[in-house]
């Protein structure tokens, strides 16, 4: 047990922190504005938004046309939630995961779970002064926020102070080290940067600084508040799309991580959870899990929580020498060792199948391999 020996002595010093995805709770309680509070038509129709709402965030699907079943639940989905609760003009619904999640894998659609990337959001817009940096805590910066928990996105707003206004004109994505030190700063795992022109007709150019890579788009609305939800709903699509997972999908994969700490190992298993993930062997600071998943879609997971892949060594380099069985020389054998009977020297030259196929390189065969950063 030399690995929770290690641990348990390395358990009372601080690791480094690093940013991660973060869980995000609130992804199945929905905040659906009425006509008046009271008005039982009305909550019956923002219940049935509220379930579209849960069943967008989690897989994507905006049109329950063509999902008979789910269409049919959103008219009453009384069944799935857990309570609701009126205020002012709005009324909050809370889904039961569990019960939720069950019915979209019956429809053989892929989820998106609750760990989500943390976006810094760097929103301007132009006024009179020119181009102004959202900050946090901001009633404008809260209002675009909740657009994006509505997308199913967690957002962060940095404090906007004289620096980082200074910093808004000449910020390039491109710039790898400058956008890195800013997610250090917040602990954020995504950079978004969103410009707003509201000449004429609303304009949001955006784009995404993520894990080394940049993408970008345009949008146009009637409004700044139609923008956000637009914004935040295109870039929801993305991120569903390449986070999702349907359960028992894929290839049977072994994967093995390296450099772990009870922190990482628990952040590990949660991570590969998704996927029904098997802890099969736990050597020192390594660990190997089997897994039945797409390799695309356990490099995204990975690489969302700062994870490095390394190439996989080659299984010729589990050479019978590495494994303690080593050929000796003539000179090297016992003289108490006699010659064999010609059957066995007959049996002795036909090959092996045991040697020539090791079970230990088999049982060691990795498929893809990490480590931290």
């Amino acid at each position: 047990m030399r690995f929770l020996a290690g641990l348990l002595t390395a358990g009372v010093l601080l690791m480094a922190s690093f940013a991660q995805a973060v869980q995000m709770p609130s992804i199945y309680q929905v905040d659906e504005e009425q006509l008046t509070s009271d008005d039982g038509q009305a909550r019956d129709k923002a219940l049935s938004r509220a379930f579209s709402t849960v069943v967008w965030r989690l897989t994507g699907v905006s049109d329950l046309e063509n999902y008979p079943e789910l269409k049919k639940q959103s008219a009453d989905p009384q069944d799935l939630i857990t309570g609701y609760s009126h205020r002012d003009a709005t009324l909050t619904v809370r889904f039961d995961a569990t019960s939720v999640l069950n019915l979209l894998q019956q429809q053989g659609l892929a989820t998106w779970g609750a760990q989500r990337p943390m976006l810094l959001l760097w929103w301007t817009q132009q006024d009179a002064h020119g181009q102004q940096l959202f900050s946090d805590g901001q009633l404008k910066a809260e209002g675009i926020a909740k657009y994006a928990e509505h997308n199913g996105l967690p957002v962060r707003f940095p404090m906007a102070d004289l620096q980082e206004q200074m910093l808004t004109d000449r910020l390039q994505l491109q710039n790898s080290t400058q956008i890195e030190e800013l997610l250090q700063r917040y602990a954020a795992d995504v950079f978004l940067r969103v410009v707003v022109d509201e000449d004429r007709q609303p304009t949001a150019q955006w784009q995404l600084y993520e894990q080394g890579k940049v993408r970008q788009g345009k949008l146009e609305a009637n409004n700044v508040t139609d923008l956000a939800d637009a914004v935040f709903f295109e870039l929801a699509g993305y991120f569903i799309h390449k986070y999702a997972v349907l359960p028992g999908q894929g290839e049977a994969l072994k994967v093995q991580v390296n450099e772990l700490t009870m922190q990482r190992l628990a952040a590990v298993e949660k991570l590969l959870q998704v996927y029904n993930a098997k802890l099969i062997k736990l050597d020192g600071q390594q660990g190997v899990w089997q897994v039945k998943a797409l390799p695309e879609q356990l490099r995204s997971s990975f690489a969302l929580q700062h994870m490095h892949e390394l190439p996989v060594p080659k299984t010729e380099h589990l050479t019978q020498e590495t494994m303690g069985e080593t050929e000796q020389t003539p000179e090297q054998i016992p003289e108490n060792v006699t010659e064999n009977s010609e059957e066995s020297a007959a049996m002795s030259t036909e090959p092996s199948a045991e040697k020539n196929e090791s079970p230990r390189v088999a049982q060691d065969k990795i498929d893809l391999l990490f480590t931290w950063q």
